[in-house]
């Protein structure tokens, strides 16, 4: 285990929701770490999520390393199933809106 990463080689993304997953995952050549799933609360968003080298958030990737995407009043309504880095630096995530899957 690294312990440099995070906390004695944990990092723990707190996310507001009852209890978040994560789907998928890629590092991309400077080692930042983008995660995709959801949060459930009383809905799903789906989210992604971006943490540098060191496991620290990247304060600049939406807001303090995360980014939201709220769905409506289906439990089920947003959850990020896949997410890929492009070459030309964009990321794409497919997941689910309103059921699983679409």
């Amino acid at each position: 285990m690294d312990n440099t990463f995070g906390e004695q080689g944990v990092v723990n993304s707190e996310i507001e929701g009852d209890f978040e997953i994560a789907t998928d995952m890629i590092i991309d050549s400077e080692g930042a770490i983008y995660i995709t799933g959801s949060e459930r609360g009383i809905t799903s968003t789906l989210i992604i999520s971006k943490n540098l080298e060191d496991g620290a958030p990247d304060i600049n990737f939406g807001l303090n390393g995360v980014v939201a995407i709220p769905g409506n009043d289906s439990i089920f309504s947003r959850i990020g199933g896949a997410i890929e880095l492009l070459e030309s630096g964009k990321l794409v995530v497919g997941g689910c809106a309103n059921g699983w899957p679409n």
